[in-house]
């Protein structure tokens, strides 16, 4: 903190003929003769940022009044903020009747309303005043103070609030309204208070401006400008370009760094920084730039800047100059492919750049211009273009890890190897850059240990025959230089068209490999893949279940592209795959096996539903099996070990069922009161079903498969709580879209139940349709989340029982499924969201869900 004595600074009292504006307050100000007092200066470094004016300085003064009703000094609003407060918020100065007391440095921004307005105007705070006299000194000393402020920083006496926001003088409500970034009022309520206007407060101001006593202009921050003649050169990047001295930034410093300017002239800163002017070759204007930044130079050249950098000769008939007088002492021509060392460098005005370089033995050589190098950061010296296999001659050579020469391996490991490259190092030797036979980069060998061949994998030899890729461990290349295509996992238990093959130094045999459609997909190592006896491809062994799910689909028993049959005869039956193929033009084959071995021949998945049990997909089925044989055994899982006797169980409950691949059909049954069993084998009874079976003929397997994922869940919940299971079927289906709504997808809500208000569980926001005003429109909406779909049945099913909304609903008012459709009553906004749900449940017969 500087504490200052009060600012020497007349003190100042108005006569009422200087009064233009009536004023009751003025007029009282002027015939009691009140005397504004000297600024006392406190000054604090709360938070020193600059203003973004245009010249650095304040271009407004902001009017704040504390509305504090127990604080009338300037003491105590100071106070606070010097304390504490300011890490909030700050100002200048505070003023009460007695007192102008300045507590932050005017030439810099304070927070007090807002950014806008931070970035910009000097602000005070006008302390609450006790009564009506202490009000008119304490409006007489701010006015007298925003005077002196505006004749001290050349700010216009004009009102913003009468002036659309422009103008000098500003109250915190004109900021609020004008520039945002705060919603305060003030002084409004204060000066209303004391039926006090600003034009009076404006008339005041005026008055006090053009009194001599105050002080002159303080002129820009920066001072006047030094004139200057001389070139130098940035070598520092931590200091910014400006455009002005209000510190707006006119181009990135990565635009002058290492560059050479003509300086013109210099400032000396408030700041205490010096500030340089400069300009390029044709005399454009570059900004300002601090004099720490750059490096003073001795003529136009700039200045020597350290390099530690390496430079290869790589072109002949380039000049090698000994000084700067533009005139070459030499040329590269003798030098060409040789390295050498760059100590240092210079940037000169004209915008060439040269490089000092040395040999290896501390022998200046000259300067040179980077166009007629190659510039590297290590002795090696440039990477240059050498491509072949080198053919090592000699055992005894290390192949260097780095060229630091401290690791490395021996050439004798190899017989030959790949050049990816050469580097002429300072110390006079040549290395070559190589990569094993695999493509893997091995390091750097001195040139003198074999000799370059330009091809290692040998002319193309012709090829037409088929491959499946059936190893992952071999990558697939773009060329013989071992870049990587694509993944092996791209191609891997695909089939391909080999159309030609290669025999590389290295012992590998190298195919191309075709698509279908006769794009090439690279080349790849011969044991990578296995030959095929045509374009089905090869055998590849599976091990898992099929069963046959849709009706009239080929089986084929041979590759003639004509099937022997359809599934049409075994459909619904459970097979083996013990292996499949993948053909030439994608198709999948599955190669199927009775229980007891026989062949049957192969399939497309299209016709199958896969599984990694004997027993295949859960298939629905509904019904009774009556007159139940004592005995068999009902299973509790397919591994049939464990079961219970099927005695005392004359009539059971069916949900479900299972084609296994021993041949038998198995039903998943319950008591009649709803207790799962077991699994128990058809031909333990009679099957009896109400409702009859479901039509799923024309449906895709992924439709069926949800068909059974949902009736499995719903016919246990619908019994439990007496509802027609076939309302529950049709409103999933609707409600999900065949379970692809995000909304199942994403929480396991089959049925649209939204959250609601009494909801405390996981929830989700989605996107769905709902109909307003006869249109349908996409919403978005927060539904109930759940962990499965059998949770989000039961609480389907809790919801429908609770109250009387949906009681229609139940079996107990309705006679069928069809008719408990009209007890949804407004479960949906879609008007026609009943038919919908009717429709299906007759199209696909789901009132076989709903046996009795």
């Amino acid at each position: 903190m500087a504490m200052q004595q009060p600012v020497d600074v007349a003190a100042a009292r108005i006569t009422t003929g200087q009064l233009h504006v009536q004023s009751s307050i003025n007029t009282y100000i002027a015939q009691q003769g009140f005397q504004t007092p000297a600024i006392t200066k406190e000054l604090h470094k709360f938070e020193i940022f600059p203003y973004k004016t245009s010249d650095g300085l304040p271009n407004g003064i902001v009017f704040h009044q504390t509305d504090d009703k127990d604080s009338y000094l300037a003491r105590e609003g100071a106070d606070y903020e010097i304390n504490y407060g300011w890490q909030t918020a700050f100002v200048h100065t505070f003023i009460d009747d007695k007192t102008i007391l300045n507590i932050h440095d005017t030439d810099y921004g304070c927070w007090g309303a807002g950014p806008k307005a931070n970035a910009r105007f000097v602000q005070f705070e006008l302390v609450t005043a006790k009564n009506r006299t202490a009000f008119a000194k304490s409006i007489n000393n701010a006015a007298w103070y925003t005077a002196y402020l505006a004749k001290y920083y050349g700010i216009p006496l004009t009102l913003a609030r009468y002036n659309y926001g422009l103008g000098g003088l500003w109250t915190h409500a004109d900021v609020s309204h004008y520039l945002g970034g705060t919603d305060h009022t003030d002084p409004d309520g204060y000066l209303k208070k004391w039926h006090y206007s600003l034009n009076e407060f404006l008339d005041l101001v005026k008055i006090y401006a053009n009194d001599p006593s105050m002080p002159a202009p303080r002129g820009p921050l920066q001072g006047k400008k030094v004139a200057a003649d001389e070139y130098v050169t940035v070598t520092h990047t931590g200091y910014p370009v400006y455009s002005n001295f209000g510190w707006k930034i006119k181009q990135p410093i990565s635009n002058l760094y290492q560059n050479t300017y003509h300086v013109t002239g210099l400032y000396h800163h408030k700041n205490g920084s010096t500030y340089l002017s400069l300009y390029d070759q044709n005399g454009a204007w570059q900004g300002y730039i601090n004099a720490n930044g750059v490096a003073k130079a001795p003529g136009t050249q700039g200045a020597w800047m350290k390099a530690s950098e390496y430079a290869t000769f790589t072109q002949a008939d380039q000049p090698i100059y000994r000084d700067f007088s533009g005139q070459a002492s030499g040329s590269t021509t003798a030098e060409v492919g040789q390295t050498f060392k760059v100590a240092g460098q210079y940037h000169t005005f004209a915008g060439v750049r040269y490089l000092s370089v040395y040999r290896q033995n501390g022998q200046w050589l000259g300067y040179v211009k980077p166009e007629s190098v190659s510039v590297a950061k290590g002795a090696q010296g440039a990477w240059q273009k050498k491509n072949g296999y080198l053919n090592l001659t000699s055992k005894n050579y290390t192949i260097w890890s780095s060229f630091d020469f401290k690791r490395g391996t021996s050439t004798g490991k190899y017989a030959a190897l790949t050049v990816t490259g050469m580097y002429h190092h300072a110390n006079g030797s040549v290395y070559y850059s190589v990569t094993d036979a695999k493509g893997k980069w091995i390091g750097y060998v001195n040139a003198n240990a074999g000799t370059v061949v330009t091809s290692a994998q040998g002319a193309k030899i012709s090829a037409d025959r088929y491959v499946t890729v059936t190893h992952t461990g071999y990558s697939v290349y773009s060329g013989f230089d071992w870049h990587v295509k694509q993944p092996i996992s791209n191609l891997y238990d695909k089939t391909y068209h080999v159309t030609g093959e290669y025999h590389h130094l290295n012992g590998g045999t190298y195919l191309s490999l075709y698509d279908a459609t006769g794009a090439w997909q690279g080349y790849i190592n011969a044991n990578g893949v296995s030959n095929a006896a045509g374009p089905q491809g090869v055998w590849l062994k599976a091990d898992k279940y099929v069963t046959l799910t849709q009706n009239n689909q080929p089986l084929y028993q041979g590759w003639t592209g004509q099937p022997a049959t359809t599934t049409n005869s075994e459909y619904g039956n459970t097979f083996k795959a013990t292996g499949e193929y993948h053909a030439f033009d994608g198709s999948l084959y599955l190669s199927l096996y009775r229980q007891n071995g026989q062949w049957l021949g192969y399939v497309k998945p299209d016709a199958v539903t896969v599984s990694n049990n004997p027993q295949g997909p859960w298939q629905a089925q509904g019904g009774f099996l009556q007159g139940v044989s004592p005995n068999y055994t009902i299973w509790s899982s397919f591994s049939f070990a464990h079961g219970i006797s099927s005695k005392g169980h004359a009539s059971l409950k069916i949900n479900g069922m299972y084609h296994h691949v021993n041949g038998a059909v198995y039903y998943s049954v319950y008591t009649t009161s709803g207790k799962w069993l077991g699994y128990l084998n058809a031909k333990a009874g009679t099957l009896t079903v109400s409702g009859g079976q479901l039509q799923t003929s024309h449906l895709t397997p992924a439709q069926q498969s949800f068909l059974s994922q949902v009736t499995a869940a719903v016919v246990p919940v619908a019994d439990k709580n007496n509802l027609y299971a076939s309302v529950m079927a049709a409103q999933a289906i609707e409600e999900t879209g065949w379970g692809t709504s995000a909304l199942s997808q994403q929480a396991d809500n089959y049925f649209g139940i939204k959250a609601g208000s009494g909801w405390t569980g996981a929830t989700t926001t989605v996107t769905s349709p709902e109909v307003v005003d006869g249109q349908t429109v996409q919403l978005p909406g927060t539904f109930r989340k759940y962990n499965s779909l059998t949770d989000s049945a039961t609480d389907y099913a809790a919801k429908i029982r609770t109250g009387d909304t949906y009681q229609g609903t139940w079996r107990e008012n309705a006679q069928n499924g069809l008719t408990a459709v009209n007890g949804l009553g407004s479960w949906a906004t879609n008007p026609a969201y009943g038919t919908a749900l009717k429709n299906l449940i007759t199209k696909y017969n789901l009132t076989a869900l709903d046996y009795e």
